[in-house]
């Protein structure tokens, strides 16, 4: 949804990790003083920001960065290594990719998986070859195998950890939804039973009424009346179908 890209395309990437403005300040973030961790990124960032409009350039960093030359200079000479890959390590791919279809086929039972297809094995070489490459190795090792394989199911889990957070907002939605039109509801039966001789109606009667308050569906008004008959503040007698205060 974010990037609105088709499934089939999104598969073409061999690593894909979702990043989101999430707030992050923590509660030392209006004091002043040098940014400590508990802070959040927020407050760095908005420090940063500010820093960067007042001196016109960015401030100097604890960690100097690697110069642009030298790094264009390793990534040129990274591109020209082939790393070979051994039976062995052909072998480990192989059982891994295949490891991770039976997991799929589990997860997805449960709807929690990731479809897993071959390009999810070409993706595993093709990393495990750039791992190798970066350390100018004419031969991909089980270290390079092993990394390829970590990153790859921590981007997997990282798009389980998302979509799983998505429906768990999706549903914590919707229950506030329901509890602001349930307590609509359950207002417009008061004020209707109020009006009633001693305060008492139909089943029949009182699921009408609950079904006025636009949006309220008819499980809706049930559980209404099933909820507020649980906390004592309707009588709901299903013998003689009558409900009453």
């Amino acid at each position: 949804e974010n990037v609105n890209l088709p499934a089939a395309l999104l598969s073409r990437f061999d690593l894909v990790f979702i990043m989101l403005d999430r707030p992050s300040v923590g509660a030392a973030a209006a004091e002043g003083g040098e940014v400590s961790e508990e802070q959040g990124t927020d407050f760095r960032l908005a420090k940063h920001i500010c820093e960067v409009h007042a001196k016109g350039k960015a401030p100097k960093q604890a960690l100097g960065a690697v110069p642009p030359d030298v790094l264009r200079a390793y990534v040129t000479m990274a591109r020209r290594v082939e790393p070979h890959v051994t039976l062995e390590t052909r072998q480990k791919i192989v059982e891994r990719y295949v490891q991770m279809r039976a997991e799929d086929r589990e997860a997805m039972k449960q709807g929690e998986g990731q479809k897993m297809t071959a390009r999810q094995l070409l993706s595993l070489l093709r990393l495990a070859q750039a791992h190798a490459r970066v350390h100018f190795r004419e031969v991909v090792t089980m270290d390079d195998v092993e990394e390829a394989i970590r990153v790859s199911e921590a981007c997997h889990l990282e798009l389980l950890v998302e979509k799983r957070r998505a429906e768990l907002g999706a549903a914590a939605g919707r229950a506030r939804g329901h509890s602001g039109l349930m307590s609509q509801a359950w207002r417009a039966l008061v004020k209707y039973l109020q009006h009633q001789r001693e305060e008492t109606c139909t089943l029949v009667q009182a699921v009408d009424t609950l079904l006025r308050v636009p949006g309220v569906s008819r499980p809706l008004a049930q559980e209404t009346l099933k909820m507020y008959a649980h906390l004592d503040q309707l009588a709901v007698d299903s013998a003689t179908g009558k409900v009453s205060l």
